[in-house]
């Protein structure tokens, strides 16, 4: 949501549901704030359905694995290309709402709330270390990142 107030320099705010997927409800609440409108941000919250992010793999693991592994330590578990990852999938909703608003702001501050705080958590981990080995054309465009409750690891 772009605010009247919208400043083109202001960093969109992006939030993470948590394990519900209720993004409607996340959006509503921070609106309800009045706080996008008075700093003038852009307000982001996508949903990551069940249907395209099946499950804890799909969401909270950022659908890394290829396979929901037996145990999550197990470091040679098959991994879906980073083309394949939730988290790849925000970082295109962060360049498409870029194309359509007019914000000049290259980065973003990233909130996660419970399963949306360990998907950020884990955002930062793997996008970093896939773009530092090559795997990704960009580091990702998070300026400030904040994880609530994440509840279990």
């Amino acid at each position: 949501s772009q605010p009247e107030t919208f400043d083109p320099h202001s960093p969109p705010f992006v939030v993470l549901h948590g394990l519900k997927r209720d993004a409607a409800t996340y959006f509503e609440g921070v609106m309800a704030t009045g706080e996008p409108e008075r700093l003038g941000v852009l307000l982001l919250v996508p949903e990551f359905s069940e249907r395209l992010f099946p499950k804890v793999n799909g969401y909270n693991f950022g659908n890394v694995y290829a396979q929901n592994p037996e145990k999550w330590q197990n470091s040679t578990a098959p991994l879906n290309p980073p083309e394949r990852w939730a988290f790849t999938a925000l970082e295109h909703c962060f360049e498409a709402a870029r194309r359509k608003s007019r914000t000049k702001c290259e980065s973003y501050i990233l909130f996660g709330h419970s399963a949306g705080s360990q998907f950020a958590h884990r955002f930062m981990l793997f996008m970093s270390a896939a773009s530092a080995a090559g795997k990704l054309p960009d580091p990702p465009h998070v300026q400030r990142c904040i994880c609530a409750n994440a509840g279990w690891y």
